[in-house]
């Protein structure tokens, strides 16, 4: 059975809700670790669980509460971990190097964290904190009060942002949020058991709960790991690269559209249905969205084959 009272709500349920607000805080130099573990240790009881989150779903989207409710995640660092629990050890690598320490090759692209709006050289996050709400002066009042608070013991502000979901479709004009995991013990069709994403439980039935490396108390039980990068996606580039190589390659591949090859390169139409090689334009949403093993295509037929070869 999952604890679902402790367990944080935007980890299994998730807010899903039309504004959030993203905040990320650093421990400035001198401050006293004694401040700042009493301050999160007050922020504790705010954080919103699944349980809560599975009770007030109806609630936040109710007119009567939209005024009034907000959800509150929180996150800590590494090195938020070793000044207040250092006899948790993690086995993690990315957690325990961060980011920094990982940019370039490892992390895939050449940025310098000097230039990181989020989590760089200069703007380094300790706590993250998200909080959602369908209103967004009350998301943006909440965590207004949050960051004030937290200046008293010992916290300095270096990121800020408001966001607002774009009604279901990204920003390259697809269908989101289709391929969700369903999740054993949430939802009424799980197959992914919690230990795929919450420490304390299994990945499959019988076998042992994954935990970090080192946790004799228990801290992290419940607990579980969050990514968090600001990345810029330049859609026009991607439109106008589609356009070209469509174009380039129309001749060997006469029905070959911009639209067809934007799809093929995602795996799906915008409207969510999966691509085939046969489609000429989206046939619109079908249902079973998510039938990627293709098991009524074995000879490659609908979607072809593909095969990386390295040289020798």
């Amino acid at each position: 059975m999952l604890e679902l009272d402790d367990i944080q709500g935007n980890i299994l349920a998730g807010f899903n809700t039309d504004f959030q607000v993203i905040a990320g805080l650093c421990v400035k130099s001198g401050a006293d670790p004694k401040q700042v573990s009493q301050w999160l240790a007050q922020r504790a009881p705010e954080i919103t669980t699944v349980n809560e989150i599975n009770v007030q779903r109806l609630r936040m989207k109710a007119i009567s509460f939209k005024n009034s409710l907000s959800w509150l995640f929180l996150a800590v660092s590494e090195r938020i971990m070793g000044s207040t629990q250092s006899d948790v050890i993690f086995a993690d690598e990315a957690f325990r190097r961060g980011m920094v320490r990982r940019s370039g090759p490892v992390l895939g692209d050449n940025t310098s964290p000097n230039n990181w709006i989020i989590g760089g050289n200069h703007t380094s996050i300790d706590v993250l904190l998200i909080v959602a709400s369908n209103m967004k002066n009350v998301a943006e009042e909440r965590v207004t009060m949050l960051l004030e608070n937290a200046k008293a013991y010992g916290f300095e502000q270096t990121y800020l942002e408001s966001a607002n979901k774009l009604n279901g479709i990204e920003h390259f004009g697809f269908r989101d949020g289709i391929s969700q995991p369903t999740i054993v013990g949430i939802d009424p069709d799980g197959d992914m058991q919690a230990g795929h994403f919450v420490y304390g439980y299994p990945k499959t039935v019988g076998s042992p709960p994954v935990n970090v490396l080192v946790d004799a108390r228990g801290v992290t039980k419940n607990g579980s790991l969050i990514v968090i990068r600001r990345l810029e996606q330049d859609v026009a580039l991607f439109h106008d690269f589609c356009a070209s190589a469509a174009k380039e390659i129309s001749a060997q591949w006469p029905d070959i559209t911009p639209e067809k090859l934007q799809a093929l390169i995602v795996g799906r139409w915008p409207h969510g249905s999966l691509v085939s090689f046969n489609d000429l334009s989206d046939p619109g949403q079908q249902p079973n969205e998510n039938a990627f093993d293709f098991s009524d295509d074995f000879e490659g037929k609908r979607c072809p084959f593909w095969c990386a070869h390295s040289k020798s």
